[in-house]
C-alpha cells in the first residue's frame, strides 16, 4: 500500500511540475523549472512546443473511492 501511495504522488507531483515548467515556457517567464521523469533536466522548450504539450495532456483516469478506501488508491 506504501510504495502505490508513493507512486501515485510521485506521479501527481510530476504532472505539476510538467505544467508549471510549459507555463513559463509559454510566457517565457524566468527562474528555476522543476524536473520531471519526463525531463529531469529541466531543460526550457520552446513556446509552441510547450502549448502542443499541454494541448496533448489529458487528466488522469478518476478513481471510485469506498467507504474504506476514500481515496480510490
Amino acid at each position: 500500500m506504501a510504495d502505490s501511495v508513493t507512486n501515485t504522488s510521485r506521479g501527481w507531483g510530476d504532472t505539476i511540475r510538467e505544467y508549471g515548467n510549459s507555463i513559463k515556457d509559454v510566457t517565457g517567464a524566468t527562474g528555476p523549472r522543476g524536473s520531471t521523469n519526463k525531463n529531469p533536466l529541466g531543460l526550457v522548450s520552446t513556446p509552441s512546443g510547450a502549448r502542443a504539450g499541454m494541448a496533448t495532456r489529458s487528466g488522469p483516469t478518476p478513481r471510485k473511492g469506498t467507504g474504506n478506501n476514500p481515496l480510490g488508491l
